[in-house]
């Protein structure tokens, strides 16, 4: 009777502990930097162990994108979770910058 009790404890566990399937997983080439104005704009959300995370919007579209960090180089990283998102700048080299780190360039 103990286990059955405990088990929908661990289930309700294991569904918290889901990753987040609200961002759509993108290849580079689909990747758009929409800018920063109001209506257009792409937001750099941080990175983890293996996907950069991205917010945007373009009028009234709008989405969440992750990226494997394999397919596009970051001048400089922030851990996901960490920040409400930021701007992309892109430097020099061609790489994205995100807006905080704009001093790696």
């Amino acid at each position: 009777m103990k286990n059955f009790l405990v088990l929908p404890f661990f289930l309700a566990l294991c569904a918290c502990a889901q990753v987040d399937d609200s961002y759509q997983k993108i290849d580079a080439a689909d990747f758009v930097n929409y800018g920063v104005s109001p209506l257009k704009n792409t937001l750099y959300e941080g990175s983890d162990d293996e996907y950069h995370y991205f917010s945007w919007s373009n009028g009234k579209n709008r989405g969440r994108w992750k990226l494997l960090k394999s397919q596009m180089r970051l001048a400089c990283e922030i851990q996901y979770g960490t920040t409400g998102g930021m701007p992309l700048v892109l430097s020099n080299s061609g790489d994205y910058v995100p807006y905080s780190c704009r001093e790696a360039r």
